[in-house]
This record gives structure tokens, sequence and C-alpha cells, in this order.
């Protein structure tokens, strides 16, 4: 597709300073997210409740964590606290990845995993001209842009874990995302759920 191949043109890959961060880019969508962010155009409201909510010493799990933006932001928030940061698609997983190592911020560890109500592997709908809209389909749908990718649960990865602040914003999944950590909730009573940040 046309508009795919110019969405991915090597010409959008650059750095971009946000939030007190430096991001590189993949595209001109998350290009367009970050310069957004930069101009408060996209944001603000998430900032403010993230800022009054997320406090020093948190454990925050960040379920579509896409480039990274909002999870760097939340580990500047919680720290010395730790951010755990899931994002299936693997172009944005080895850009968050780059991103927090670029930031040099320890205290972020990121998964390439989808969050669920069962573990195993889900097939995912890759969007062609936004990397943000990503979202879970029938199994055997076969479309040209579904990848195969692996899933767990909030409860079994946080067993033993107190969870503070919980971010989650994924396309259509929300519900079963929160089934699979139905334990997780009820152990940890105060936890705090944002369900959806802007484009990130």
């Amino acid at each position: 597709m046309f508009s795919q191949r110019i969405n991915e043109l090597g010409i959008w890959q650059r750095k971009v300073s946000v939030f007190g961060h430096v991001f590189n880019t993949c595209s001109l969508d998350r290009l367009a997210s970050l310069y957004l962010h930069k101009t408060g155009l996209l944001g603000g409201s998430e900032v403010a409740i993230l800022r009054r909510m997320v406090s020093s010493g948190m454990t925050v799990v960040d379920i579509g964590a896409n480039q990274g933006l909002y999870t760097l932001l939340l580990a500047d928030f919680a720290r010395p606290g730790k951010v755990f940061a899931f994002e299936p698609h693997p172009v944005l997983y080895e850009h968050l990845v780059t991103n927090v190592r670029e930031n040099r911020v320890e205290s972020v560890e990121c998964s390439q995993t989808a969050i669920s109500d069962s573990s195993g592997s889900l097939t995912m709908r890759l969007g062609r001209i936004n990397l943000g809209n990503n979202y879970v389909v029938a199994a055997g749908a076969n479309g040209s842009a579904d990848l195969e990718v692996r899933a767990a649960t909030l409860d079994e990865l946080f067993q033993e874990t107190k969870v503070d602040f919980l971010k989650i914003d994924v396309q259509g999944w929300k519900a079963a995302a929160l089934q699979g950590g139905r334990s997780l909730l009820e152990r940890n009573q105060d936890i705090v759920l944002l369900k959806r940040c802007a484009t990130t």
C-alpha cells in the first residue's frame, strides 16, 4: 500500500525531545504524535492526571507502551519505583527499548508481550498508516497485515508483586487484559487504573 510505504520512509526516522526525554521515531505517524505532544496539542490532560496520581516509589504497569512516551514519564513520576512496559508490536517494541536505553532509565523493564485473559499467542492486525492502531483479531483471520504475538496474563506475571498504578491503552482489548488480572486487582484494592492515554 502506497500510504504505508510513505509512512515508513526512512526520512521520518529522527530524534525528538518531549517531556524531557529524547525519542527515536520509526514512522511519520509516530513522529507526528511526538510533535503533537511536544506542542501541547495532545497529552495535556493525561500528563496532569499522571502527575497527580503517580508518586515516588510506586510500581507501575504500562500496557500498550507504544514507543515509550508515557512509559518514561511514568518512570519520572514513580522514581525510584519500577515501571513494567508491555508492547507486542515488533517495531514499536524495538523503539521502546531503544528509547528507554538512550534516556538511561534503569527503572523500566520492557516486554514484547500482549496482555490478555490467557497466556499463549494472539493474532494481531497491524495498522498500515498508524502504528498505534493495532488490534487483536480472531485466530485464522488471515489478513495480510496479521502477526502472531506472545500473550500473557497480569495474574501470571505479577503473582507476588504489588502494583500501584495500571495504565492500559489497547485497541478493543481492555476487557480481556483486565480479565486476566482479576486476582491482581483483588489483591491490590488501592490500585489506580488509567484506561487510555493520548496516542503515544
